[in-house]
């Protein structure tokens, strides 16, 4: 359409331009779609969508899938096109599925939306712990290890210097270690907000980039965590509920009162076995157990810690959080390796995990901070892993000699995010909240070379 040249720079967002009395304006965004019987288009961009009527004695010079800057302006009621510059012509036919991550997007306007939820998000985050005295800490994300975590595997890559030396690295599958050390140093509350990688399965509730949000309290124990998680909670719906109504999920069970599970008591209750009395070389109790509760899938050469989460997870966790946020607390020592020991009750570690709309969201521990106990309880993990067939890892030096050092009484806890926001806008999967899906990689087309 021919017109006076526009300037991209001067547009307004339609957002902008629907909430104010303007009569006329430059907006820039893509067309959705033409309606050429109607001689209307549907424009959008970053805040919305906007119909705009055509001149019905000029054809558009430009198609569905173009970006355009348009100058806009109101007549009895109507939103018209006084003339426009196609900015970019699209090279796909819109008919069509679109392709990548970026088609999909532009053709789901829910999950565009959501992702601008995520900001939000992310960002509300930031403010309760800055409130609160936190300080956000930075950490490498390649490390040259990721603590023993049997059941973790990581990502692996190689460092090379100038001389040609190598080191085989890996990237973070926690910040934990690297805030562990931060501690030391003398910061007394941090936290991360960040990219985390473990090279596990696809799933509805798994990625192998997500994001992770630890924190860490010195001179405090899991007590205090408790209290931050159900702040949080309550936090994240007063300040997003009211600006995201349509996304947000409308109970009120971030609100309502916590859970409190004594995780022996209520082993106890269900299968009549106190939890504090099996020690690790009693794995034939958890998997007679599991053959009363008629889980076939037992096996004698499965660990201890794996027959537990397999009763867990059959047996007690479908049923927690279902109603209101659930705290589950006191785990075996077995299954606990950076956990301190409960006062009085040597065989259960101070620690809890957080449950809630079916979903687990958190781990948390009064964190172990003597150097000897430690070096033990990773080698053992050392050992497990090799038995599991796990990849071979080393141990962090460094943070043992932290620790040795002097560490302070601290408490620590790591909270998947991606879950937090699935649980709180109802979405059924991680990938409705994420900007990517890695699992694309899989069938991404080969390389040229």
């Amino acid at each position: 359409m021919a017109g006076s040249a526009l300037n991209p720079r001067k547009r307004i967002s339609v957002r902008q331009f629907l909430r104010s009395s303007r009569h006329s304006a430059i907006l820039c965004g893509r067309v959705l779609s033409i309606d050429g019987k109607n001689g209307m288009l549907v424009l959008k961009d970053a805040s919305g969508e906007i119909p705009v009527k055509l001149d019905d004695r000029k054809l558009p010079s430009f198609r569905t899938g173009d970006i355009l800057c348009a100058a806009v302006f109101k007549e009895d009621g109507t939103l018209r096109l006084a003339h426009c510059e196609v900015l970019v012509r699209t090279q796909y036919d819109w008919e069509k599925q679109l392709p990548g991550q970026a088609g999909e997007l532009l053709r789901n306007g829910h999950r565009f939306e959501l992702l601008k939820l995520r900001s939000a998000f992310l960002q509300a985050i930031r403010r309760f712990f800055v409130e609160r005295g936190f300080i956000e800490l930075d950490v490498p994300t390649l490390v040259v290890s990721t603590g023993m975590e049997p059941h973790i595997e990581p990502f692996f890559t190689e460092l090379q210097s100038r001389e040609g030396r190598r080191k085989r690295v890996v990237l973070h599958t926690s910040p934990e270690l690297a805030l562990k050390k931060m501690l030391v140093a003398g910061y007394e509350r941090v936290f991360y907000l960040g990219h985390v990688f473990r090279n596990e399965e696809f799933s509805p509730l798994h990625q192998p980039e997500f994001t992770m949000l630890e924190w860490y309290r010195a001179f405090e124990d899991y007590t205090a965590l408790m209290s931050d998680c159900q702040d949080l909670f309550r936090y994240l719906q007063e300040q997003l509920a009211p600006h995201w109504a349509e996304l947000w999920r409308k109970d009120d069970f971030l609100l309502r009162e916590w859970e409190m599970v004594d995780l022996p008591e209520a082993f106890q209750q269900r299968f009549g076995v106190d939890l504090a009395d099996i020690s690790e070389n009693q794995k034939n109790v958890l998997a007679d157990l599991a053959r009363k509760c008629g889980i076939s899938e037992v096996d004698e050469s499965w660990e201890i810690d794996d027959l537990f989460f397999l009763l867990f997870m059959k047996e007690m966790e479908p049923f927690l959080g279902q109603t209101a946020p659930a705290i589950v607390k006191d785990y075996p020592v077995w299954i606990a390796s950076l956990a301190r020991r409960k006062k009085g009750v040597p065989n259960l570690v101070e620690r809890f995990e957080v449950y809630a709309g079916g979903l687990e969201l958190a781990n948390a521990f009064t964190e172990l901070n003597d150097p000897s106990e430690q070096r033990v309880r990773m080698l053992a993990d050392w050992q497990k892993r090799q038995r599991l067939g796990k990849s071979r890892l080393v141990l962090d030096e460094e943070f043992l000699e932290a620790l040795r050092i002097g560490m302070p009484p601290c408490a620590g806890i790591a909270l998947g995010v991606d879950r937090l926001l699935m649980l709180c806008s109802g979405s059924r999967m991680i990938t409705d909240v994420i900007p990517f899906n890695m699992e694309t990689l899989l069938t991404h087309p080969p390389n040229l070379t």
